[in-house]
């Protein structure tokens, strides 16, 4: 666990987040207008790959570029006290807890050695942050954006032109938010009162929600601290904070990860289907023999990935039952009947309800689905499907559309969306052969959160009024609202029910409360005082 992070001198306006993802690390710097009360943001380079792939000796170089880049963003008076954070997410949380410490102590030594870096850098503001800080920090950024939220934290009254209309049926204020990044995938939403007494219903004994990992194979469990437990029935008021929010951080669930998995277990299912001579020939050297079938992958395209020779089948819905499969092994079992509300792993969760952005892959992802079918209508390659351009051109289609939009995308020729112009440059050419599967994974995820088929609130978006939906906008509402926020103040730490992180299937002894913890010892008082009474009761009636 993690020390609270300093929050920025009053002499500096500003603050530089980085952004560590699995993929890469790109730099924000944000500043608080003081006289509108509005947040200003900056965004600055991204270095590639993933802080995680970085060595004690890499990792300095790779920071310093876009470190330095800031400080033309910020006035040189304020750059001394401008604190620099660097939050990794989902690539370092894979790391042992060791080299993850060695790669933040080797930036700290190469960041404040260097003399060409003019900013406040502090060790306790290197570190990983876990999938409930994200969750939560997403959930304050769309919602800010959205213009629910004040930059104090406190909700706003609904207003007209604010970027999603207010739910009718739940008058909730808040919006929550999807994130789908390489290496994860987060829900997070608002949960008021009812919800949070279901909640805490469901919770039991079994200990607080920690991080679900795919590769750990295991379910998160619930617990409620004494604190939200009292602050369930009391009223909106004040600034809003993470226990507000019910959330739900899936490690080994974003696409980089679910890719991975996804091929080997299409290389186990051809093997199992192959026959006994043949499976011993693919158990030989000659390991890649029989190129597999992929149905996440466009036809006419061939990768090979670690020897194995994959082809493109082209097939929607064969890739979302096959990326279904990979889900359900690390489920424990199909616990979720109809009327229950499941997440991803079989634990249940509250009712989804109310507006939901989605960032991150689900929006480039949707938004590519959009393109080609605009291309593919345009070419009169939709056939019977003609309507669904139409239909998918809202930001903010029903699942039912989402699942048969993935049947006409990837089906399509890898050479047609080529030519349509899909593959362009480098970037584009290293990510089209992993779209369908983006796409597919993303409209599974909300398949298995329990979205209704029929019903569209969930909204695609890359910008909310005009400012790009990112996490880090959130972190730095967190850190400006610290002192305000009945001690939410410290990142990566629970609350007073969680003080260790909990490994999936490793559960620690449920904490006690601060009142139940010293339950024991007035048992033990009440013991010696009844204890006493009864001898005196004696010697008084001897007496007698």
């Amino acid at each position: 666990m993690f020390a609270a992070a300093a929050l920025p001198a009053p002499s500096s306006p500003y603050t530089i987040i980085c952004d560590a993802g699995s993929t890469g690390t790109r730099l924000y710097v944000y500043r608080l207008d003081d006289e509108r009360g509005d947040v200003q943001i900056q965004e600055g380079p991204k270095a590639v790959p993933g802080l995680s792939a970085q060595s004690r000796e890499t990792v300095g170089p790779y920071l310093l570029p876009s470190v330095l880049e800031a400080s033309e963003m910020i006035p040189p008076e304020h750059r001394a006290a401008t604190p620099v954070h660097l939050y990794a997410t989902a690539g370092m949380r894979f790391l042992p807890e060791e080299e993850q410490k060695a790669l933040y102590d080797a930036a700290f030594g190469s960041l404040t050695s260097s003399s060409a870096v003019p900013f406040r850098v502090e060790r306790e503001n290197l570190r990983t942050i876990d999938g409930d800080d994200e969750g939560y920090f997403a959930a304050l950024a769309v919602n800010y954006l959205a213009g629910r939220l004040g930059s104090d934290l406190n909700i706003l009254a609904a207003e007209e032109g604010t970027a999603v209309d207010w739910d009718a049926d739940w008058q909730d204020p808040l919006v929550g938010a999807l994130d789908l990044g390489g290496a994860s995938a987060q829900i997070v939403f608002h949960a008021d009162g009812r919800q949070r007494r279901r909640q805490l219903m469901l919770r039991g004994s079994e200990g607080r929600v920690e991080e679900a990992g795919l590769e750990a194979g295991g379910v998160r469990r619930l617990s409620a601290s004494a604190d939200e437990r009292r602050g369930v029935d009391e009223g909106p008021g004040g600034p809003v904070r993470r226990d507000d929010f019910f959330s739900i951080s899936l490690l080994g669930y974003g696409a980089e990860r679910m890719r991975e998995h996804l091929e080997a277990e299409l290389v186990a299912r051809q093997r199992r289907h192959t026959s006994g001579r043949r499976l011993a020939a693919a158990a030989s050297e000659s390991h890649a023999a029989a190129p597999v079938s992929n149905p996440c992958g466009f036809r006419g395209h061939r990768a090979t990935v670690d020897g194995v020779v994959y082809i493109g089948t082209g097939n929607g819905r064969r890739c979302m039952q096959a990326l279904g499969h990979v889900m359900r092994q690390n489920a424990n079992g199909d616990l979720c009947t109809p009327g229950q509300y499941c997440d991803i792993l079989g634990a249940h969760h509250p009712r989804l309800h109310g507006d939901f952005f989605a960032i991150g892959l689900h929006y480039y992802a949707f938004a590519w689905a959009q393109t080609v079918l605009k291309d593919m209508e345009e070419r009169g390659a939709l056939g019977k499907q003609r309507g669904l351009r139409q239909l998918l051109e809202a930001p903010n289609p029903p699942l039912h559309a989402l699942e048969e939009a993935t049947d006409v995308v990837c089906s399509a020729e890898y050479s047609f969306l080529v030519d349509m112009g899909h593959a362009n440059d480098a970037m584009l050419r290293e990510k089209l052969p992993h779209r369908c599967m983006e796409f597919c994974l993303a409209v599974s995820l909300l398949d298995r959160f329990g979205f209704s088929p029929r019903e569209n609130h969930v909204h695609f978006v890359d910008t909310i009024q005009d400012h790009k939906a990112e996490w880090t906008l959130g972190a730095f509402l967190h850190l400006l609202n610290s002192d305000q926020t009945g001690g939410a103040s410290t990142l990566g730490l629970k609350s007073k029910a969680s003080n260790a992180l909990q490994r999936v299937g490793i559960f620690s002894p449920r904490p006690l409360s601060d009142s139940g913890m010293y339950y024991p010892i007035w048992l033990a008082i009440g013991g010696i005082l009844i204890g006493c009474l009864r001898l005196i009761t004696v010697r008084l009636r001897a007496k007698g």
